[in-house]
């Protein structure tokens, strides 16, 4: 999809080239706008999901006591956009984890004296889940749209 965009972007360029001689058109590429390549779950937004750009990383942080791990607790989630996964998974010495049925890249901080936090980084769709069989958010609210015009539409019939 991202080779399509460039495609797409590079002909456009072309083309206006060869109309307009001599004009600028490096800003054709900016009016397009960036490609949705990244799909995340959010703690932040009410639809419970983020649309992210290919240079994003999906994320989630959560602490645990230090005596007993499996004991997580504040759970955060979003698109990652600061650079601080690019960093945990290009240069820093992070763990490998196979959290919640996925594979990620995780950095392991201390909190306080009592508590660590792992931020978990991945860059590919809904690898930021907190649940085994969790679904994408998306799907379940196209499915509650229909169901909503469905009913919308039995409620108009009579």
């Amino acid at each position: 999809m991202v080779a399509l965009f460039h495609c797409f972007k590079i002909l456009i360029v072309s083309f206006f080239q060869q109309k307009l001689k001599g004009l600028q058109v490096a800003f054709v590429g900016d009016m397009i706008g960036s490609t949705i390549s990244l799909l995340c779950y959010s703690s932040f937004f009410q639809q419970q999901y983020e649309e992210c750009d290919n240079s994003d990383y999906c994320f989630f942080l959560e602490d645990y006591p230090i005596l007993d791990p499996t004991d997580t607790q504040n759970h955060t989630r979003s698109c990652e956009r600061r650079g601080y996964c690019k960093t945990l998974v290009e240069n820093l010495n992070g763990k490998i984890l196979t959290k919640y049925g996925l594979t990620h890249k995780c950095g392991t901080f201390m909190a306080n004296e009592k508590t660590y936090a792992d931020l978990c980084c991945c860059n590919y769709n809904w690898c930021n889940r907190l649940k085994v069989n969790e679904l994408p958010l998306v799907m379940d609210s196209k499915k509650m749209k229909r169901n909503r015009a469905r009913k919308w539409e039995e409620k108009n019939e009579i």
